[in-house]
């Protein structure tokens, strides 16, 4: 198997390792001491950033590179979940929120279609629906791994319970931080053409 792929497989694994995914609620109202209602707007200006920034970031995808896409992704996606690892305070969750958005739309379509692009200069994209079922899985690896140790880390004892709860974000902001590694080591096909392209 080509190390290009290899590395796209990785890079979905990681950034899906979500070890917060199991206790934000606790960690909003044990740890930052939020109500239901403040929780509420941050979720919602989360959404809504991703909303409208879906078309803008995919343009930055198209014009400029899916890998430098995932780069800058990656970079505001690590920022976002240190700040809530390190900061406890309302505004600076705003702050956190809008970089974990623009991380999102960032990385949405993006790492498809570089995985895709890659598939097409190996010549296997008669095989795309085998390859993108493998990397879905990885991803879900991510997931189902994240979140139970995500407990376990927030009922650790590492520190008096609540001060485990920002710890979740801190270590997944690593793992987000590791996937700027693998895709700075991946080398991107060459752009196609408008005349190469199926549109």
């Amino acid at each position: 198997m080509d190390l290009r792929i290899v590395k796209l497989y990785l890079f979905n694994f990681l950034r899906n390792v979500h070890f917060f995914g199991s206790i934000s609620i606790p960690f909003f109202l044990d740890w930052a001491h939020l109500n239901y209602t403040k929780i509420f707007l941050l979720e919602a200006w989360f959404m809504l950033w991703i909303f409208l920034l879906e078309i803008p970031t995919g343009i930055i995808a198209d014009k400029y590179g899916r890998k430098l896409s995932l780069i800058i992704g990656s970079i505001f996606g690590g920022v976002s979940l240190l700040l809530f690892g390190l900061i406890n305070d309302y505004y600076i969750f705003f702050v956190a929120e809008f970089l974990g958005a623009v991380a999102v739309a960032l990385f949405s379509g993006a790492d498809k279609a570089l995985f895709y692009d890659t598939l097409i200069e190996l010549k296997k994209n008669g095989e795309a629906r085998y390859y993108l079922s493998k990397y879905e899985a990885f991803g879900t690896a991510g997931i189902f791994i994240g979140l139970p140790v995500g407990s376990l880390i927030a009922g650790s004892g590492i520190l008096p319970y609540p001060q485990t709860l920002p710890l979740t974000f801190t270590f997944t902001s690593l793992f987000v931080l590791l996937t700027l590694v693998v895709v700075l080591t991946i080398k991107e096909p060459k752009k196609k053409t408008p005349e190469e392209t199926f549109i």
